[in-house]
């Protein structure tokens, strides 16, 4: 039964470093549920699974969606609707294509947890 235990405490020490290896490395990271709507001036779409909101006064917050979104590019517009005042990790998006001078809504994305863009890794790609 002992081996059980040490073989039990290792299991969950190494499931316990998997899920916050990368958050401890990276000392300063902060990141949010949710964001106010009316502070986000702009979005960006980087690929299929990665969105910038690009923020009135800062920070910009990278969104990495939980899955890869269908239809998703850099040049694909996207729309989020909510009832709140906020946008938050359980929203989601919707992919928009171009339609005979209008838009037809496409895949509907989950969004994930919004993260501070650091400034060395905003260098280039605005």
């Amino acid at each position: 039964m002992s081996r059980r235990m040490i073989l039990s405490a290792a299991m969950a020490a190494a499931m316990l470093f998997a899920l916050s290896g990368p958050a401890l490395a990276e000392e300063g990271e902060t990141s949010k549920k949710c964001l106010q709507i009316n502070m986000i001036s702009s979005t960006k779409v980087l690929d299929n699974q990665h969105i910038r909101f690009e923020m009135k006064g800062g920070p910009d917050y990278l969104n990495t969606l939980p899955r890869k979104c269908n239809g998703l590019t850099k040049h694909t517009p996207i729309m989020y609707k909510t009832s709140l005042h906020e946008l938050c990790d359980l929203d989601t998006i919707t992919v928009l294509h171009t339609a005979g001078g209008g838009y037809m809504r496409g895949a509907g994305c989950g969004l994930g947890t919004f993260v501070v863009e650091e400034a060395e890794e905003d260098s280039g790609k605005k």
